[in-house]
């Protein structure tokens, strides 16, 4: 089996999973304040996340013990950053060039060529293009 398949539950979830998964660990904490003192994250941070004011930081994910990953459609297979450079060069390939996948997606073709080069993580449009899907699994099975 490969390494990086991955064993555990990985399912796509919204962020209103995870908002929930937030406030019942505020509300075993007590209050906003306790919680975000114990994961050391700033509560002015966790609160505008808990009102739709912001978008869910990757920090309060770990906190929560998630793990965002990458994970092709078909199957549970976590990627890692290499996985993902190898399947845009293989796009660019069968489409000529950069600049013709550039075209096709509607993706510029400097971000290409920066998450080709391991210099910039792919874009939510990058992601979509490539058939990958967001994952949450917890940070203790994805090892």
């Amino acid at each position: 089996m490969h390494p990086n398949r991955y064993r555990g539950p990985a399912m796509s979830v919204e962020p209103k999973d995870i908002i929930a998964l937030l406030r019942a660990e505020i509300q075993k904490a007590g209050s906003v304040t306790a919680w975000a003192n114990n994961a050391s994250i700033d509560r002015a941070v966790v609160s505008a996340t808990l009102h739709h004011k912001r978008s869910i930081p990757k920090r309060l994910i770990r906190a929560l013990g998630l793990r965002s990953a990458l994970s092709m459609a078909d199957e549970f297979r976590l990627l890692e950053a290499r996985d993902i450079r190898r399947l845009v060069r293989t796009e660019v390939a069968e489409a000529g060039s950069q600049s013709a996948w550039a075209r096709k997606t509607g993706i510029p073709r400097p971000d290409i060529n920066k998450v080709m080069q391991g210099k910039k993580p792919p874009s939510k449009k990058m992601i979509d293009a490539l058939g990958l899907h967001v994952v949450f699994v917890s940070a203790k099975d994805a090892k």
